[in-house]
């Protein structure tokens, strides 16, 4: 986000040296004064209008769009031109897209120190533990919240099954619950 503030305010800068003093919006425009302001400086009639300013091949859905919409709406109101919306958006895409991938890195590095922490602690139980945890979930929790459950995360944001402390405490409920299945 700071980044984004940053980016901004650079382009808000760089926008207004260009800005020939002919062209400035009055205190308080007309209808048509703004309309015609907007149009010499290619910003969009609507904050939607935003959306036809981004990179071809950029793919917005529609949760993207909804996230965006106030964005748009704060761009408009500042008569920012399509271009600089168009970077600016999609600076803060490229800053979601890095932080979602640097979890997913992190969350494949967690697994497999969990995994190699789990299998040294339960040796040769790893797999029966790792299936008794399975099967009790699956028995226990309703269909509808179960990839909500095992995609939960803890507050230090580590996956909740990448933890091998909640590992190790699953499988003793697991064995509480169903104390047959360790037979």
């Amino acid at each position: 986000i700071k980044t984004l503030g940053k980016n901004y305010i650079e382009a808000q800068a760089a926008l207004r040296a260009k800005q020939d003093l002919n062209t400035a919006l009055p205190e308080n425009p007309t209808d048509e004064q703004l309309s015609d302001f907007r149009e010499k400086n290619n910003v969009p009639a609507t904050a939607e209008g935003y959306l036809d300013g981004l990179s071809e091949g950029l793919v917005l859905n529609d949760e993207d769009k909804a996230e965006l919409g106030p964005l748009f709406e704060t761009l408009h109101n500042a008569n920012v031109d399509s271009g600089t919306a168009a970077a600016l958006v999609e600076q803060q895409l490229a800053i979601e897209n890095a932080r979602v991938e640097k979890v997913q890195q992190q969350d494949v590095l967690d697994a497999q120190q969990s995994t190699e922490l789990m299998k040294k602690n339960w040796g040769p139980d790893f797999e029966v533990n790792k299936n008794l945890i399975k099967a009790t979930l699956q028995a226990h929790l309703p269909e509808a919240v179960m990839d909500d459950f095992l995609s939960a995360r803890l507050a230090n944001g580590k996956a909740v099954f990448n933890d091998p402390g909640v590992m190790q405490a699953f499988a003793s409920m697991a064995r509480v619950i169903n104390p047959a299945a360790t037979l």
